[in-house]
């Protein structure tokens, strides 16, 4: 499943996008710095096709209820 990919430079909701780190089924996973906190992080976004699938979307907030503990 394709998907665009952000140019470096991009705000997505107080992100700022750095680079791609790797591409999934699910989405794309970028460096990106949280503006708020001046850090990097590891951000994924969802494929566009994927939010209008109940079951991506679940297993997608799944993972990142995972990830964050």
């Amino acid at each position: 499943m394709a998907d665009a990919v952000l140019a470096p430079g991009t705000d997505l909701n107080g992100f700022r996008i750095e680079r791609v780190l790797g591409r999934g089924g699910m989405g794309t996973v970028y460096l990106a710095t949280q503006r708020s906190l001046d850090r990097p992080v590891a951000l994924k976004v969802l494929h566009p096709a994927r939010t209008r699938d109940q079951r991506s979307t679940a297993a997608f907030l799944d993972e990142a209820r995972t990830a964050a503990r």
